[in-house]
């Protein structure tokens, strides 16, 4: 290990640390666990993927249904940030039901699984933005994540996003499913997690057989699933951790404070407060807004918290920003709730 990757996984630890200190009684309140507010989401992701697809098939209308595909896949990209929900056990206080709603109702869906997020994920948190950690040592190497990129190289990055994300995701999705491996399938507990995805798969096929309505969730389903999701994660995935100065934990990641329209595609389920999320994990999703409050009481978080104002062009830091030129430049502080200017 190189004296430069064991110094920032010190640095980063000691910095988390000093946080986990500081905020220490907050943070265990806010990390209890209320299972409504953790699966209301879930339910209501479902009711907008039915109700957008029921309507489009009720209008019978090609720009309805275009639309339709956009809604569908932005609560696809939602599915799985409640994965990554399920995977730090923050859907429900038991692990049993916590993984049974995540898988059964996020992960097996998404063709994806709670379980194996969860060992990968690990590492990602303990070994942040290093080569220790499988995020990032496997994206670092490509040019498509060196940032700043021209304009010319930034359209063509989100061009091979759009043209090839789906396949690298399927790649991913494929490994941590985990039927190819022999070792899964030697080992009782892992060889019956994978059984139950394959029972799961096969009463899905069945069904849609017996209904005959295969083709629907193919239109509905596949469609947005590997040609548009794949950008929305990409954008989300870029934001998280890439145009970024990586000199000390508040610059190591970024909360995108960005508008509603904008998350309901690229941030959902509040995963745009992400570097708060970094800094204390055990916090559920719907109690990251209220964290902010708090950290903004705290003079290091509001002068060094990296924060972008939106996932596109909006606001005065916009992400496209950090993307197309160097993000060393100081960071402009952030705004207290009482320093920003009172309404006449």
């Amino acid at each position: 290990m190189s004296e430069e990757l064991v110094n920032k996984e010190y640095t980063l630890t000691q910095e988390k640390l000093e946080f986990l200190d500081s905020f220490r009684q907050d943070v265990q309140a806010l990390s209890a666990v209320n299972p409504v507010k953790s699966l209301f989401p879930l339910l209501m992701d479902w009711v907008v993927i039915a109700g957008a697809i029921a309507t489009s098939l009720y209008l019978d209308s090609k720009i309805f249904a275009f639309f339709s595909l956009l809604v569908v896949a932005a609560r696809q990209h939602a599915l799985l940030v409640l994965v990554h929900e399920g995977a730090h056990g923050r859907l429900y206080p038991s692990r049993k039901w916590n993984d049974f709603f995540s898988n059964f109702f996020a992960a097996y869906p998404m063709f994806f699984c709670t379980e194996a997020y969860r060992a990968h994920h690990g590492q990602h948190h303990r070994f942040l933005n290093s080569q220790k950690d499988p995020d990032w040592a496997r994206k670092i190497h490509l040019n498509e994540w060196q940032f700043p990129q021209s304009k010319r190289q930034l359209l063509g990055t989100f061009a091979s996003a759009f043209a090839l994300s789906w396949y690298r995701l399927l790649i991913l999705f494929w490994g941590m499913f985990g039927i190819s491996s022999k070792a899964n399938w030697k080992a009782p507990e892992k060889r019956a997690l994978i059984l139950r995805k394959l029972a799961f798969y096969a009463a899905i096929g069945a069904t849609l057989w017996m209904t005959g309505t295969f083709s629907t969730f193919a239109i509905y389903w596949l469609i947005p699933y590997y040609a548009i999701f794949p950008l929305f994660e990409r954008v989300r995935s870029i934001s998280e951790h890439f145009g970024l100065g990586h000199s000390h934990l508040l610059n190591s990641t970024r909360n995108m404070m960005a508008p509603a329209v904008e998350s309901f595609f690229f941030g959902p389920h509040n995963i745009n407060y992400h570097l708060i999320h970094h800094l204390y994990p055990t916090v559920p999703q719907y109690a990251l807004p209220q964290l902010r409050e708090r950290l903004l009481k705290e003079d290091r978080f509001v002068s060094l918290a990296h924060e972008n104002s939106s996932y596109l062009w909006g606001g005065e830091k916009p992400l496209i920003r950090d993307l197309l030129r160097p993000s060393k430049m100081p960071p402009k502080p952030l705004e207290r709730p009482s320093d920003q200017p009172k309404a006449a």
